[in-house]
C-alpha cells in the first residue's frame, strides 16, 4: 500500500532522517528512506518555482483548499494559480499548471478557472503546458521529473522527459505559433537560441481569438 503525504508535510522533516532509516538497514527502512529522499527532493524546488512564477508575472495565491481538486492542492482562479501547500503532493504540479496560464494569451489567461473546457484550444494548452513546464525545468535547473513524476500523466513522465531529450517536443509548434518558443531551423533563421529556450515565458498574442469568443 502506498500512503500519501503532502508536500508540506514531508518538507517539514529534518533532511537527514534518511541516515537513520539507512541505518537501520532493513528492509522497510531502505524502502522508507527511499521514498522519503524521493519526496523530499519533491518539495525543495517549490520557493524556486514561485519566485519564478512571480518573476514572469503569473499571479498566484496561497490559501486553503477545501474542496477536491483534479490535482490535489491546486486550482484555478479568475488566471491566478490557488496552491494549498497542506495538500499539495507534488511542487512540480504547480510548474504544469502555470504552464496552462502562461501558454494563452492575456484576455483568455484571466477568465481561466477549474475544469476548462475539453475543447481544441485547451487540447492545445495542455501540449503547450507540457513543452513550457519542461523549458522552465531546464531553465530553473531542477530535475524534470519533480514535474513529469511517477504519478502523473496516466504514467508516461518518464516517456516524456526522454522524448524532450531526443528533440521530439509535443507542444513546440503551438509555442512557436504563439511567438514564446522556436525551432531550430527558424531560432536559426531568426538568430536566436532554439527550445528550451524561451522567448517569452507568457504569451501575449492575441492567438485563438475566435475559439475565445465562443467561452
Amino acid at each position: 500500500m502506498v500512503v500519501y503525504f503532502a508536500a508540506e508535510w514531508w518538507c517539514s522533516i529534518p533532511r537527514n532522517i534518511h541516515s537513520g532509516l539507512r541505518a537501520q538497514n532493513t528492509v522497510t527502512a531502505n524502502l522508507l528512506a527511499d521514498e522519503f529522499e524521493r519526496q523530499y527532493n519533491q518539495c525543495e524546488p517549490l520557493d524556486q518555482i514561485l519566485s519564478f512564477l512571480q518573476k514572469i508575472g503569473l499571479a498566484y495565491q496561497l490559501e486553503t483548499i477545501e474542496e477536491d481538486t483534479f490535482l490535489p492542492g491546486l486550482k484555478l482562479r479568475n488566471g491566478a494559480l490557488v496552491i494549498d501547500t497542506k495538500r499539495l503532493l507534488y511542487p512540480g504540479d504547480v510548474l504544469h499548471e502555470a504552464g496552462h496560464l502562461a501558454c494563452m494569451p492575456p484576455n483568455i489567461r484571466q477568465s481561466m478557472n477549474d475544469n476548462l473546457e475539453d475543447c481544441d484550444m485547451h487540447r492545445g494548452g495542455e501540449m503547450m503546458a507540457l513543452a513550457w513546464s519542461y523549458a522552465a525545468c531546464v531553465f530553473l535547473k531542477i530535475d524534470p521529473e519533480i514535474v513529469f513524476h511517477q504519478d502523473g500523466y496516466k504514467g508516461a513522465g518518464q516517456n516524456l522527459i526522454q522524448n524532450f531529450n531526443d528533440g521530439n517536443i509535443i507542444g513546440l509548434p503551438l509555442l512557436q505559433w504563439s511567438g514564446m518558443s522556436y525551432d531550430e531551423p527558424t531560432a536559426t533563421a531568426s538568430g536566436c537560441q532554439p527550445f528550451p529556450h524561451m522567448i517569452s515565458w507568457t504569451c501575449i498574442r492575441q492567438t485563438f481569438e475566435s475559439q475565445a469568443g465562443a467561452l
